[in-house]
């Protein structure tokens, strides 16, 4: 199981990286969607 260490340490930096920009993405999204249902 000497792979594992590797891929789990990739997963994590890709949560890392990849939740922020993810947000970050969503938010304008998430804006636009509220301010036109209002």
């Amino acid at each position: 199981m000497r792979w594992l260490r590797p891929v789990t340490r990739i997963t994590y930096l890709c949560k890392l990286i990849g939740t922020p920009s993810l947000a970050a993405f969503l938010r304008p999204k998430l804006f636009w969607v509220s301010n036109w249902s209002r």
